[in-house]
């Protein structure tokens, strides 16, 4: 790695840094909203113990995990994406790296107090309930920006001389086209492609197309094949967030 200057991010202009903190800020919301909701709410009473305790929900260390996971890589992504590809590029996403997992682990402590809300007469326990570690979310972010830092890192040393090696050289006669439904991406490729395209979080998406929060993930994930009700709504969903039509395949055969 060669460094050749102090500066632990590219001059890519005052303006354009607003911009993208703006739009972290927006990421940092949702991380907060995601893990608040986490939260496990305690009956309190200022007269005493509450005369209706509540039942406290299942233990949830995997929904933190992954929320922590997808916020961090989202908030990575939105700045990396801007640096420009060069000698310093691998110093820039490393010292950027650090940052985001910073931020994500001063958001998921705030919620790791015992809180008391006495308007409501509710009180909070820490995400520390659900069973992980600080160190244990603190990976989880470094999870989430470290597969995004190792894909651009690799698609900035593809060089165009590269690419036209990995070509196969032509054959003599054409080859026979693939059947048809091998041309079709899966849906749930085409999905995560557009999430990509719009940057938006799960949950910004599972608003906007009326899902519940974590049925995007599922989808992405391949876990649940959307149906064409819900295919179409995505659609609408898209061709408004990218101002342009958006239309989602789905092959003859049943993925």
């Amino acid at each position: 790695m060669v460094r050749m200057s102090q500066s632990d991010r590219p001059p890519l202009g005052a303006y354009a840094y607003e911009e993208i903190a703006t739009k972290c800020h927006e990421y940092e919301k949702g991380l907060l909203k995601a893990l608040s909701k986490l939260r496990v709410e305690k009956p309190f009473s200022i007269l005493g113990p509450s005369p209706e305790p509540l039942l406290p929900p299942p233990k949830q260390p995997e929904h933190v995990r992954q929320d922590i996971r997808q916020y961090a890589g989202a908030m990575f992504r939105v700045e990396a994406s801007e640096y420009p590809a060069g000698p310093e590029l691998e110093f820039w996403l490393t010292k950027l790296s650090g940052r985001v997992v910073e931020k994500v682990m001063k958001i998921a402590a705030s919620q790791n107090e015992h809180s008391i809300d006495v308007r409501s007469m509710k009180q909070y326990e820490g995400l520390l309930w659900h069973g992980l570690t600080l160190e244990d979310m603190r990976s989880a972010a470094e999870e989430g920006v470290d597969a995004d830092r190792s894909g651009i890192l690799q698609r900035s040393q593809s060089s165009p001389v590269q690419q036209e090696i990995k070509r196969p050289a032509p054959s003599a006669a054409p080859a026979k086209p693939p059947a048809t439904p091998s041309l079709v991406p899966l849906v749930k490729d085409q999905i995560a492609e557009l999430i990509e395209a719009t940057r938006l979080t799960n949950e910004q998406i599972a608003e906007g197309v009326g899902l519940n929060e974590r049925t995007p993930y599922r989808h992405i994930s391949g876990e649940v094949i959307p149906g064409k009700k819900t295919i179409a709504k995505y659609e609408q969903f898209f061709s408004k967030q990218l101002g342009k039509p958006v239309r989602i395949h789905t092959p003859p055969k049943r993925q």
